[in-house]
C-alpha cells in the first residue's frame, strides 16, 4: 500500500506548534464538487513542515497567505488528529 498525497492550495497561515514542537501551514483547497446552491466550497489541510521548508515560506519578503502552494507528501496520524506530512514543496505563485 502505498502513503502518497499531493495536494495544491492556498496557503492561509504558516505557524509553529509549541506543543508538538513543529512547524505547520495551512492549505485552503477548493473542492472539485459543488453544493446545492452551485458554490464551491472549500477544505483545509494541515501540512506539516519540516524546519527549513517553514523557514523558506516564512522568510519571503513578500510573504502574504496567499501564496498558492503544491505539496508531495504521505498521511500521518497523532491521536485523532491526521495531517500531511510535507516531502517536496513548491511554490507556485499568488492566487489571484
Amino acid at each position: 500500500m502505498t502513503n502518497v498525497v499531493v495536494l495544491i492550495g492556498v496557503i492561509q497561515k504558516a505557524y509553529y506548534d509549541k506543543q508538538k514542537d513543529s512547524y505547520f501551514v495551512d492549505l485552503k483547497l477548493e473542492k472539485t464538487i459543488k453544493n446545492e446552491a452551485g458554490t464551491i466550497e472549500f477544505e483545509t489541510y494541515k501540512v506539516k513542515l519540516w524546519k527549513g521548508c517553514y523557514h523558506d515560506i516564512s522568510s519571503l519578503s513578500s510573504f502574504k497567505p496567499d501564496l498558492i502552494l503544491g505539496v508531495k507528501g504521505r498521511l500521518e496520524k497523532d491521536g485523532d488528529e491526521v495531517y500531511v506530512v510535507a516531502e517536496k514543496i513548491s511554490f507556485l505563485g499568488k492566487n489571484k
